[in-house]
């Protein structure tokens, strides 16, 4: 007798990044919505409107002359995280 895998078609734990059809490299995975404070038409933090992190953020954050349509839309070039950081200056090290 054999038995036949049933593949499950629901979400996958990557769906939050749509349908890349691909694993997320490691850069996506870390930057993707990366700032949890930066939600549009909710306050920064969750507490109410006049907290006084609420209200710093608003006046010195989101009223500031620099304003980008998406900040998560910016992606570096080098795709650099920590870990390859990390790693890039062990490798750059001699040892005396």
């Amino acid at each position: 007798m054999t038995q036949q895998r049933t593949r499950n078609r629901g979400l996958k734990t990557w769906s939050a990044f749509g349908n890349l059809g691909r694993r997320p490299s490691d850069y996506e995975v870390v930057t993707h919505h990366l700032n949890h404070t930066a939600r549009p038409g909710h306050e920064p933090l969750e507490m109410g409107p006049d907290v006084r992190g609420n209200v710093w953020l608003r006046k010195h954050r989101d009223n500031m002359r620099l304003q980008v349509a998406d900040w998560d839309a910016f992606r570096d070039p080098d795709a650099v995280t920590y870990a390859t950081y990390v790693s890039s200056q062990d490798d750059n090290t001699t040892p005396s």
